[in-house]
């Protein structure tokens, strides 16, 4: 089936009924839709362009990410449930999760000028890091960690947290998918590791800082590596303006060579020893880091709360739809999302989550438009030398030429500076 023509109705297998789009990438288009072979229980489906369908490498990533969510069997990262990339459409099937991605909750604390408070900041980063260390014991290396890259829910269940998209995800055994990602630069600029900026070999510490950055931006609400005309770092809400401060080779730079900046410089209300375990993760030098993410992760619980762990409390979601507000043990507003929700810390209890209380109100409030977010800097052809526009016989020749441009001058720039 061409790229584009499949509508709501269309049946994959006979068994996966589409229903509407999700989101549509570069390499493909998520839809939420329907098994009929279990009840029509809701899943989502990503569907790879039919053009990659006959792109060797471009297959290989497919299936390399279908057979590493086979083996990550965990409540903290999405689950598959079927895919083929033999047929007419190369697709997975995967759980679906009624949520939002933490590049719309940080989005919108920071529009509003609402932090979100020390519990809840490492009630999150505690839950990431079970996720991501299990797919560490399992030789995974997830290597595009980034807020849009996980989700939390958005209505009155218990709180949770998923890991999305091993599309470029890394196996430290079993090298015969590695040669899909051999000698290229993968991952979000903005979240990127040093090791993976210079081309070196990378292990699981590349996550660290990833998830470091992601912390870092949660507790500041604003972006660790891109900066504002100030020279401070962007606010997260705000989209990236470009100029020489933003470009790809400044950012890059800045993540291999520039001093860590300072997210207590925006919440003069937490302890300084937060800015020392983020700086520790997100140390240039991989082996200054955390020797693991669960490592990091109390770290950085011990210095936000300086006292037991968030284990020993108990987290009660309560939802009023009709509010926007979320607050925190003592009644103060923490944070405003599209579907409020409302985390207080209470005394400890044997199972954590067992109180829940729902309101409902009917329709559900509407998610955030996508314009309401600030997005990373995108590669745009426009944006490219003449020279490179010109070789574009395809787009991933210009995805190749830039990558090595940037890799080069990085290259000289270390060699020279």
């Amino acid at each position: 089936m061409a790229d584009g023509q499949l509508s709501p109705g269309d049946f994959i297998e006979d068994r996966f009924e589409l229903l509407k789009p999700l989101g549509k990438g570069a390499f493909g288009a998520v839809w939420r839709g329907v098994d009929h072979a279990f009840d029509q229980s809701p899943v989502a489906v990503k569907v790879l362009y039919d053009r990659y369908r006959k792109d060797k490498k471009m297959l290989g990533r497919f299936r390399q990410e279908a057979h590493i969510l086979e083996k990550l069997a965990h409540p903290g990262i999405a689950a598959p449930i079927a895919w083929s990339a033999d047929g007419d459409i190369a697709y997975l099937a995967m759980e679906f999760i009624d949520g939002e991605t933490l590049d719309v909750r940080f989005a919108d604390n920071a529009e509003k000028g609402v932090p979100v408070p020390p519990q809840g900041i490492a009630w999150l980063c505690d839950r990431l890091c079970e996720a991501v260390q299990f797919a560490h014991d399992n030789d995974v290396v997830h290597r595009d960690m980034k807020p849009k890259n996980v989700m939390v829910n958005r209505r009155g269940d218990a709180p949770m947290l998923k890991v999305l998209d091993f599309g470029i995800a890394k196996m430290l055994v079993g090298s015969q998918i590695d040669p899909t990602t051999a000698g290229r630069v993968l991952g979000s600029v903005l979240y990127i590791s040093p090791e993976q900026v210079l081309s070196k070999k990378i292990d699981h510490r590349a996550d660290i800082f990833s998830i470091g950055t992601i912390m870092f931006e949660l507790i500041a609400l604003r972006r660790a590596w891109a900066r504002d005309e100030s020279g401070d770092p962007h606010p997260f809400h705000v989209a990236i303006t470009g100029g020489e401060h933003n470009s790809h080779v400044a950012v890059l730079k800045r993540i291999a060579r520039g001093g860590r900046p300072s997210a207590c410089a925006f919440r003069p209300d937490l302890s300084p020893h937060v800015d020392e375990v983020l700086h520790k993760a997100m140390s240039i030098d991989a082996d200054a880091r955390y020797a693991s993410v669960t490592e990091f992760a109390v770290a950085l619980r011990t210095a936000l709360l300086a006292g037991p762990s968030v284990e020993d409390s108990v987290v009660t979601t309560l939802v009023d739809p009709e509010s926007a507000t979320l607050t925190d043990a003592d009644g103060h507003v923490s944070a405003s999302v599209e579907r409020p929700i409302e985390v207080r810390t209470v005394e400890a209890k044997p199972e954590p989550f067992d109180e829940l209380a729902t309101e409902s109100s009917g329709q559900p409030a509407p998610v955030a438009p996508p314009a309401a977010i600030a997005p990373e800097p995108e590669l745009e052809l426009s944006a490219l030398p003449p020279a490179l526009q010109k070789s574009n016989a395809s787009g991933k020749w210009v995805w190749g030429g830039l990558i090595a441009v940037i890799v080069g001058v990085l290259a000289w720039f270390f060699a020279n500076g």
